[in-house]
């Protein structure tokens, strides 16, 4: 799943804390309609660790030139 960050709660005050209590109480209530990150199975990789051809990145950062995808479609896709 997507993460749920709350940062550095030991510097936040009393309210600011609770607040960030109530959101991840929140996230869990409805956890089961958060959808997955999406990562590659390992079937798409090659013995060098890079997508096989014709694969099109899905996950994070990637593209795969070898699939015809620059940065740009990769980015843009994913955002």
């Amino acid at each position: 799943l997507p993460p749920f960050a709350a940062w550095m709660p030991a510097r936040l005050s009393p309210r600011e804390r609770q607040a960030c209590l109530d959101a991840h109480a929140e996230r869990l209530r409805g956890i089961e309609r958060i959808e997955p990150l999406f990562f590659h199975p390992w079937s798409d990789y090659d013995e060098s660790q890079r997508l096989k051809p014709g694969v099109v990145a899905r996950s994070g950062v990637q593209w795969n030139p070898r699939a015809g995808q620059s940065f740009e479609d990769s980015a843009s896709a994913n955002a």
